[in-house]
């Protein structure tokens, strides 16, 4: 039985099932951590219509309720011992580039919409739009690169075991990366749609205007989970230092 709430579920509107996360007790005793599949036609599950944020609002990430949900037992998917953090990194492996490529497409089509409209108006542009257009420019690059040398690893990894997950050093050492490449694309996209909105003059600051837009669903990718910024500063540092690697 599952009880509890689950916010920012993506797309619940259109949901017919949920994957939730969640801890339970193991017939050994031992608390554990898993993810159940439970369809949203089930008594107890409640969807919330509370979605009001400041971006991505078409998606629909309204709250879940679970109150007394009854599910049999082969709803649950995988576990692993609540607190071991190999396995949660090695399913997880690929979930910060997925964040990260979110945010770099909404970076290029900034810069693309305001470059485009720059470049229409013609005439000699002023130093500063120069400027923020080489500045974006080169970021957009330098994130290009360190998604596709991220995944390349993760996939070359996955091909060099194809009937295990890698040690337990390996799995970190990947984790870590992915996680580095996500914080610095989430951070460098917001720079360049905050340069591409300097770049339009206020014609972007107009609600309907795709740079509007795009200034408030850049923002998410810093709190999207696995891992939040905070987070993820604290995984990178441990990392670099020699430290342990904690995320529970």
């Amino acid at each position: 039985m599952i009880d509890g709430t689950k916010i920012f579920c993506t797309m619940s509107p259109a949901a017919t099932h949920l994957m939730a996360a969640i801890t339970y007790v193991a017939d050994d005793g031992s608390e554990r951590y898993g993810f159940a599949q439970i369809a949203v036609g089930t008594p107890g599950v409640v969807i919330s219509e509370d979605w009001d944020a400041l971006g991505m609002r078409a998606s629909g990430s309204h709250s879940i309720t679970f109150d007394g949900v009854v599910l049999p037992a082969d709803a649950l998917r995988g576990g692993f011992l609540a607190g071991d953090p190999i396995p949660y990194m090695e399913r997880n492996l690929t979930a910060g580039l997925f964040h990260a490529s979110a945010s770099l497409g909404i970076a290029e089509m900034a810069h693309q919409t305001a470059t485009r409209t720059a470049a229409a108006r013609g005439g000699e542009h002023d130093t500063r739009t120069r400027i923020a257009a080489a500045e974006a420019s080169i970021e957009l690059s330098a994130c290009r690169a360190a998604l596709s040398r991220t995944a390349s690893l993760i996939d070359a990894h996955r091909r060099s075991n194809p009937t295990h997950v890698g040690t337990d050093e390996e799995i970190r050492a990947l984790f870590t990366e992915a996680q580095a490449t996500k914080t610095f694309v989430n951070e460098a996209a917001t720079r360049v749609v905050d340069r591409a909105l300097a770049m339009s003059g206020g014609a972007g600051y107009m609600s309907g205007h795709p740079l509007n837009r795009a200034y408030r669903d850049v923002r998410a990718g810093a709190f999207m989970h696995p891992l939040g910024a905070n987070r993820a500063y604290d995984l990178v540092g441990d990392s670099a230092l020699g430290r342990a690697l904690k995320l529970h």
